[in-house]
């Protein structure tokens, strides 16, 4: 069988394919055809996020920001997973940072006081936290919506509880 004819109305939604039996001459009807589509070549081979201008001002521009702080955030978004949560080891984070885990703990309640970060459960010697999605987002664009509410009804309920 080979393939008789390839048209394209838009190359990325519909391809209308026919096929020929090679020995009779005769168009198949229906049949079984691999496409392989081109793929964009991503240079970011680490993965990567989206970042408002916006809300990279808001960080830097932050007062109650120390510099330390600004390194652990940096740090936490490199550990960011889809979704925008973070499953990190302080002591991990303190030795990548070459800082020492009390003042590690102390940004990441830094970060947690600025809305910037929310703390989750722990699951053994890690603790999950969630990035706020106004900040910075890993995840697709239509998800981005409902993380902003996600994470607004935990940022409450987590507010509820420390009160």
């Amino acid at each position: 069988m080979k393939d008789k004819k390839t048209t394209s109305k838009n190359s990325s939604r519909y391809v209308k394919v026919k096929q020929v039996d090679v020995e009779t001459g005769l168009e198949l009807e229906g049949g079984l055809i691999a496409l392989n589509r081109w793929r964009r070549h991503n240079e970011f081979s680490g993965g990567f996020y989206a970042m408002g201008q916006n809300a990279l001002e808001r960080i830097f521009l932050n007062k109650n920001l120390k510099y330390s702080d600004l390194k652990v955030f940096s740090a936490l978004v490199s550990e960011l997973d889809y979704g925008n949560t973070i499953l990190i080891n302080q002591s991990e984070i303190a030795r990548k940072l070459g800082m020492l885990p009390q003042n590690v703990n102390k940004s990441l309640k830094v970060l947690i006081e600025q809305g910037i970060i929310t703390k989750g459960v722990r699951q053994g010697i890690r603790s999950l936290y969630m990035m706020n999605p106004e900040y910075v987002w890993k995840g697709s664009a239509k998800d981005h919506k409902k993380a902003l509410e996600l994470y607004y009804t935990i940022a409450k309920d987590v507010g509820k509880k420390a009160s």
